[in-house]
């Protein structure tokens, strides 16, 4: 899973070196009383977790 937090202008890898990171997703969804937790749901290694903590990334509008 990547994020990008300049529109586009680069991007990063929050799942490097997870299983997850070799999954096909299927769908992703974040909280809507928690954004800064994300749902991944793959096919065949189950549904991820992401919790960006107390550091959710600035983005640029």
């Amino acid at each position: 899973m990547r994020f990008s937090a300049d529109n586009g202008a680069t991007w990063r890898s929050i799942s490097a070196g997870l299983a997850v990171h070799h999954a096909p997703v299927m769908d992703i969804v974040v909280d809507p009383v928690d954004p800064k937790r994300v749902y991944v749901a793959t096919f065949g290694a189950g549904v991820w977790l992401y919790d960006w903590g107390n550091k959710l990334p600035a983005c640029v509008p």
